[in-house]
């Protein structure tokens, strides 16, 4: 039990309804907590489709280095910010738009302010040295047709089901011992 709410881990669909319906807890929720890496991948691969189906691709445009960059930024702001799913938002929304940025317009908003920010530019803002971007960083064409998917993925009640920042990684390693 977490913050009121009943969680199970490391349950597949099928034993995750079994267990719901069992209702062991007396008609307490129960809420299957989501792997924080296979909720990670799910960026990667709604990405990939949305290159593929929409043909974002090409120089200065989304690659597949810009969507592994992309995906690993969003697990890093998953496990970041366990505390709270407006932070995990804020994160996420956050390295979107920083993996986007360039010289105009710079796009740092939503990242952390201060010298001891994961982001250079707000670094160097806060020292008071100027920035110059190392890339091009991506047009805004682009961030409006991989907002919809970062929309989808960052709704609220998924993001609760990350709030423990756990993972499936230790069941599939003793799973795969055994079989």
């Amino acid at each position: 039990e977490h913050r009121g709410l009943l969680y199970t881990e490391y349950l597949d669909s099928k034993s995750f309804k079994t267990v719901s319906d069992l209702d062991p807890y007396d008609g307490k929720e129960i809420i299957k907590l989501e792997c924080v890496g296979h909720y990670q991948k799910r960026l990667g691969k709604a990405l990939r489709q949305l290159l593929q189906t929409k043909k974002l691709g090409g120089r200065g445009k989304l690659t597949q280095a810009l969507i592994d960059k992309l995906q690993n930024y969003f697990g890093i702001a998953l496990r970041a910010n366990t505390e709270s799913v407006d932070k995990m938002y804020t994160a996420i929304r956050a390295s979107m738009f920083h993996v986007a940025a360039n010289d105009s317009p710079p796009l740092h908003a939503k990242c952390p302010l201060g010298e001891d920010s994961w982001c250079s530019y707000q670094v160097a803002k806060a020292r008071g040295i100027p920035y110059k971007h190392k890339g091009p960083g991506f047009p805004i064409e682009i961030i409006r047709k991989i907002k919809p998917v970062y929309e989808r993925l960052t709704d609220k009640m998924m993001l609760q089901k990350c709030l423990l920042g756990k993972t499936q990684n230790v069941n599939e390693s003793f799973n795969g011992i055994i079989w």
